[in-house]
């Protein structure tokens, strides 16, 4: 399996919501991350990293 660490992409928002609704996944995250986790929420995510100072933050896509 290849996968390759990226920046995110406005595209990734779906896929980031649907993740974050994984109750697999969410039980494993402590940072009050909002349930359920929408669109919406998933959209001002990307915003927010791709926004970001370079060297602020360090939050990668794993395209798989």
């Amino acid at each position: 399996m290849q996968c390759t660490i990226r920046t995110w992409r406005p595209s990734d928002a779906a896929d980031l919501a649907a993740a974050m609704n994984n109750p697999n996944i969410l039980k494993n995250l402590r940072d009050g991350i909002p349930y359920p986790y929408t669109q919406a929420d998933a959209e001002e995510y990307i915003r927010t990293m791709l926004g970001a100072e370079p060297g602020s933050q360090y939050a990668f896509a794993i395209e798989v």
